[in-house]
Protein backbone atom coordinates (compact mmCIF):
# COMPACT_ATOMS: atom_id res chain seq x y z
CA UNK A 1 0.00 0.00 0.00
CA UNK A 2 0.98 3.84 0.09
CA UNK A 3 3.08 5.65 2.97
CA UNK A 4 5.60 8.19 1.89
CA UNK A 5 8.81 7.29 4.10
CA UNK A 6 11.20 5.22 1.58
CA UNK A 7 9.46 6.14 -1.32
CA UNK A 8 10.64 7.64 -4.49
CA UNK A 9 8.75 11.02 -5.29
CA UNK A 10 9.48 13.05 -8.21
CA UNK A 11 8.26 16.16 -7.89
CA UNK A 12 8.49 18.85 -11.17
CA UNK A 13 8.60 22.75 -11.53
CA UNK A 14 10.35 22.12 -7.83
CA UNK A 15 12.52 25.35 -7.41
CA UNK A 16 10.46 27.99 -6.35
CA UNK A 17 6.65 27.87 -5.86
CA UNK A 18 3.95 25.08 -5.00
CA UNK A 19 6.89 22.37 -6.38
CA UNK A 20 8.87 23.51 -3.89
CA UNK A 21 6.13 23.63 -0.81
CA UNK A 22 5.43 19.89 -2.30
CA UNK A 23 9.09 18.51 -2.04
CA UNK A 24 10.06 20.36 1.10
CA UNK A 25 6.81 18.31 2.42
CA UNK A 26 7.45 15.28 1.39
CA UNK A 27 11.16 15.35 2.34
CA UNK A 28 9.49 16.04 6.12
CA UNK A 29 7.79 12.75 5.64
CA UNK A 30 10.39 10.57 5.01
CA UNK A 31 11.05 10.35 1.21
CA UNK A 32 13.64 10.31 -1.15
CA UNK A 33 12.70 13.82 -3.24
CA UNK A 34 13.98 14.07 -7.06
CA UNK A 35 13.88 18.25 -7.13
CA UNK A 36 13.66 19.02 -10.26
CA UNK A 37 13.35 22.34 -12.17
CA UNK A 38 15.28 23.43 -15.46
CA UNK A 39 17.64 25.61 -13.17
CA UNK A 40 19.72 23.71 -11.73
CA UNK A 41 20.68 26.16 -9.08
CA UNK A 42 17.79 26.65 -7.14
CA UNK A 43 17.06 23.45 -7.68
CA UNK A 44 20.04 22.29 -5.83
CA UNK A 45 19.10 24.39 -3.20
CA UNK A 46 15.57 23.08 -2.33
CA UNK A 47 17.54 19.75 -2.32
CA UNK A 48 20.31 21.00 0.45
CA UNK A 49 17.40 22.54 2.31
CA UNK A 50 15.53 18.91 2.37
CA UNK A 51 18.74 17.33 3.20
CA UNK A 52 19.80 19.88 5.99
CA UNK A 53 16.24 19.36 7.75
CA UNK A 54 17.46 15.66 7.98
CA UNK A 55 16.02 14.13 4.80
CA UNK A 56 16.49 12.78 1.44
CA UNK A 57 16.82 14.64 -1.82
CA UNK A 58 18.75 14.68 -5.52
CA UNK A 59 18.61 16.80 -8.07
CA UNK A 60 17.50 16.07 -11.97
CA UNK A 61 17.28 19.08 -14.33
CA UNK A 62 14.64 18.86 -16.86
CA UNK A 63 12.65 21.57 -19.02
CA UNK A 64 8.86 21.25 -18.64
CA UNK A 65 8.69 22.71 -21.90
CA UNK A 66 10.80 20.33 -23.44
CA UNK A 67 8.40 17.35 -24.32
CA UNK A 68 11.37 15.04 -24.85
CA UNK A 69 13.17 15.96 -22.00
CA UNK A 70 9.83 15.35 -19.76
CA UNK A 71 9.49 11.90 -20.87
CA UNK A 72 12.81 11.18 -20.38
CA UNK A 73 12.48 12.43 -16.94
CA UNK A 74 10.86 9.07 -15.17
CA UNK A 75 13.56 6.80 -16.91
CA UNK A 76 16.34 8.65 -15.96
CA UNK A 77 15.22 8.46 -12.10
CA UNK A 78 14.06 4.53 -12.17
CA UNK A 79 17.96 4.04 -13.77
CA UNK A 80 19.25 5.72 -10.88
CA UNK A 81 17.48 4.27 -7.73
CA UNK A 82 15.58 1.19 -9.62
CA UNK A 83 12.02 2.54 -9.22
CA UNK A 84 9.67 5.59 -9.29
CA UNK A 85 7.03 5.62 -6.64
CA UNK A 86 5.42 8.72 -7.03
CA UNK A 87 5.21 12.06 -9.43
CA UNK A 88 3.88 15.20 -8.14
CA UNK A 89 3.41 17.32 -11.19
CA UNK A 90 3.77 21.11 -10.46
CA UNK A 91 5.26 24.07 -12.53
CA UNK A 92 5.49 25.60 -16.46
CA UNK A 93 2.03 27.59 -15.34
CA UNK A 94 4.12 30.57 -14.25
CA UNK A 95 6.11 30.48 -17.35
CA UNK A 96 6.02 33.13 -20.11
CA UNK A 97 3.99 30.58 -22.02
CA UNK A 98 1.55 30.11 -19.19
CA UNK A 99 0.85 33.24 -18.09
CA UNK A 100 -1.68 34.95 -19.70
CA UNK A 101 -4.64 36.96 -17.94
CA UNK A 102 -6.41 38.28 -20.21
CA UNK A 103 -9.87 38.38 -21.58
CA UNK A 104 -10.28 35.49 -24.72
CA UNK A 105 -10.86 38.28 -27.30
CA UNK A 106 -7.32 40.07 -25.96
CA UNK A 107 -5.41 36.81 -26.05
CA UNK A 108 -3.71 36.06 -29.54
CA UNK A 109 -3.92 33.17 -30.99
CA UNK A 110 -0.99 32.13 -31.67
CA UNK A 111 -0.58 32.25 -28.09
CA UNK A 112 -2.67 29.43 -26.93
CA UNK A 113 -0.67 26.21 -27.86
CA UNK A 114 2.01 27.14 -25.66
CA UNK A 115 -0.44 27.93 -22.36
CA UNK A 116 -2.39 24.42 -23.54
CA UNK A 117 1.66 22.85 -23.39
CA UNK A 118 2.16 24.61 -19.97
CA UNK A 119 -0.99 23.89 -17.94
CA UNK A 120 -1.80 20.69 -19.32
CA UNK A 121 0.87 18.70 -22.21
CA UNK A 122 3.58 18.47 -20.47
CA UNK A 123 1.98 16.67 -17.61
CA UNK A 124 0.22 14.18 -19.81
CA UNK A 125 3.95 13.91 -20.70
CA UNK A 126 5.04 13.46 -17.50
CA UNK A 127 2.12 10.67 -16.51
CA UNK A 128 2.12 8.86 -19.93
CA UNK A 129 5.94 8.21 -18.83
CA UNK A 130 5.56 7.58 -15.38
CA UNK A 131 2.92 4.68 -16.25
CA UNK A 132 5.21 2.62 -18.07
CA UNK A 133 7.17 2.10 -14.84
CA UNK A 134 4.39 2.38 -12.57
CA UNK A 135 2.00 -0.29 -14.19
CA UNK A 136 4.62 -3.07 -14.41
CA UNK A 137 5.65 -2.09 -10.53
CA UNK A 138 2.00 -2.57 -9.75
CA UNK A 139 1.85 0.98 -7.48
CA UNK A 140 2.03 4.09 -8.49
CA UNK A 141 0.57 7.36 -7.10
CA UNK A 142 0.55 10.90 -9.62
CA UNK A 143 -0.69 13.91 -8.19
CA UNK A 144 -1.41 16.76 -10.73
CA UNK A 145 -1.38 20.70 -9.33
CA UNK A 146 -3.15 23.35 -11.25
CA UNK A 147 -5.89 26.16 -11.30
CA UNK A 148 -9.13 25.65 -9.87
CA UNK A 149 -9.83 27.90 -13.38
CA UNK A 150 -10.78 24.71 -14.62
CA UNK A 151 -13.60 23.61 -12.15
CA UNK A 152 -14.88 27.31 -11.61
CA UNK A 153 -15.10 29.53 -15.55
CA UNK A 154 -13.16 32.49 -14.35
CA UNK A 155 -12.69 35.59 -16.91
CA UNK A 156 -9.26 36.47 -17.79
CA UNK A 157 -8.43 32.65 -17.41
CA UNK A 158 -10.48 30.85 -20.61
CA UNK A 159 -7.34 29.21 -21.99
CA UNK A 160 -5.67 28.11 -19.40
CA UNK A 161 -8.87 27.48 -17.54
CA UNK A 162 -10.02 25.22 -20.72
CA UNK A 163 -6.31 23.12 -20.96
CA UNK A 164 -6.54 22.72 -16.62
CA UNK A 165 -10.34 21.37 -17.40
CA UNK A 166 -8.92 18.56 -19.98
CA UNK A 167 -6.21 17.82 -16.96
CA UNK A 168 -9.10 16.94 -14.81
CA UNK A 169 -10.79 15.24 -17.24
CA UNK A 170 -8.01 12.74 -17.80
CA UNK A 171 -7.25 12.56 -13.98
CA UNK A 172 -10.81 11.09 -13.87
CA UNK A 173 -10.10 8.49 -17.09
CA UNK A 174 -6.69 7.70 -16.67
CA UNK A 175 -7.31 7.20 -12.60
CA UNK A 176 -10.19 4.49 -14.03
CA UNK A 177 -7.95 2.81 -16.97
CA UNK A 178 -4.83 2.79 -14.41
CA UNK A 179 -6.42 1.91 -10.97
CA UNK A 180 -6.15 -1.85 -11.93
CA UNK A 181 -2.65 -1.87 -12.18
CA UNK A 182 -2.71 -0.14 -8.17
CA UNK A 183 -2.03 3.54 -9.56
CA UNK A 184 -3.70 6.66 -8.31
CA UNK A 185 -3.87 9.21 -10.15
CA UNK A 186 -5.08 12.63 -8.67
CA UNK A 187 -5.21 16.49 -9.48
CA UNK A 188 -5.02 19.66 -6.62
CA UNK A 189 -6.82 22.68 -8.05
CA UNK A 190 -5.11 25.64 -6.56
CA UNK A 191 -6.82 29.08 -6.11
CA UNK A 192 -5.67 32.45 -4.65
CA UNK A 193 -3.30 32.04 -2.22
CA UNK A 194 -1.54 34.53 0.19
CA UNK A 195 1.87 33.94 -0.44
CA UNK A 196 1.49 33.80 -4.65
CA UNK A 197 1.62 36.95 -6.61
CA UNK A 198 -2.14 36.54 -8.01
CA UNK A 199 -3.17 37.33 -4.06
CA UNK A 200 -1.16 40.71 -4.48
CA UNK A 201 -2.58 41.60 -7.74
CA UNK A 202 -6.27 40.85 -6.05
CA UNK A 203 -5.54 42.93 -2.70
CA UNK A 204 -3.52 45.70 -3.98
CA UNK A 205 -5.27 46.10 -7.83
CA UNK A 206 -2.04 46.10 -9.45
CA UNK A 207 -1.94 47.23 -12.73
CA UNK A 208 -1.78 44.20 -15.49
CA UNK A 209 -3.83 43.66 -18.83
CA UNK A 210 -7.59 42.95 -18.93
CA UNK A 211 -10.20 43.07 -15.89
CA UNK A 212 -7.74 41.32 -13.04
CA UNK A 213 -6.73 44.98 -11.54
CA UNK A 214 -10.45 46.43 -11.15
CA UNK A 215 -13.72 44.77 -11.04
CA UNK A 216 -12.33 41.00 -11.05
CA UNK A 217 -10.28 42.18 -8.14
CA UNK A 218 -12.66 44.00 -6.18
CA UNK A 219 -15.16 40.56 -6.82
CA UNK A 220 -12.74 37.91 -6.35
CA UNK A 221 -11.38 39.78 -2.48
CA UNK A 222 -15.08 39.42 -1.77
CA UNK A 223 -15.10 35.85 -2.04
CA UNK A 224 -12.04 35.01 -0.21
CA UNK A 225 -13.19 33.65 3.32
CA UNK A 226 -9.94 32.65 4.68
CA UNK A 227 -5.95 33.48 3.29
CA UNK A 228 -4.45 30.21 2.51
CA UNK A 229 -1.01 29.40 1.69
CA UNK A 230 1.37 27.29 -0.56
CA UNK A 231 1.62 25.35 2.50
CA UNK A 232 -2.13 24.23 2.75
CA UNK A 233 -1.79 22.63 -0.69
CA UNK A 234 1.57 21.33 -0.50
CA UNK A 235 -0.54 19.52 3.20
CA UNK A 236 -3.00 18.33 0.26
CA UNK A 237 -0.27 16.62 -2.27
CA UNK A 238 1.17 14.82 0.70
CA UNK A 239 -2.48 13.81 1.89
CA UNK A 240 -2.81 12.13 -1.09
CA UNK A 241 0.56 10.08 -1.45
CA UNK A 242 0.38 8.95 2.32
CA UNK A 243 -1.05 6.10 3.01
CA UNK A 244 -4.04 8.01 4.05
CA UNK A 245 -5.10 8.54 0.44
CA UNK A 246 -4.78 4.64 -0.59
CA UNK A 247 -8.06 4.53 -1.53
CA UNK A 248 -8.61 8.10 -3.39
CA UNK A 249 -8.23 7.86 -6.94
CA UNK A 250 -9.69 9.95 -9.90
CA UNK A 251 -10.59 13.09 -7.84
CA UNK A 252 -9.86 17.26 -8.16
CA UNK A 253 -8.96 18.50 -4.56
CA UNK A 254 -9.71 22.33 -4.55
CA UNK A 255 -7.64 24.04 -2.68
CA UNK A 256 -9.23 28.26 -2.99
CA UNK A 257 -9.48 29.80 -0.15
CA UNK A 258 -13.23 29.59 -0.18
CA UNK A 259 -13.54 31.34 -3.39
CA UNK A 260 -15.87 28.77 -4.31
CA UNK A 261 -17.77 25.78 -3.53
CA UNK A 262 -18.69 24.84 -7.43
CA UNK A 263 -18.65 20.93 -7.25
Amino acid sequence: MGGIQGRVTLVTGASSGLGKAAALMVGRSGGHVVVSSHNEERAQLVADQITAEGGHASVEVADLLDRDQVLALPGKIVDKYGRIDHVVSSGAGGSPQGQSFKLFTETEPKDFAGIVEAHWLNKAYLLSAALEHMIPAGYGKFVNISTDGGRIPTPNESIFGAAAAGLMMMTRVVSREAGRHGVRVNTVAVGPLADFDIVHIVTEKQAVAGEIGGKFADKLQRKMVFPAVSDDVARMVNYLLDESGDTITGQTWSVNSGVSTTP
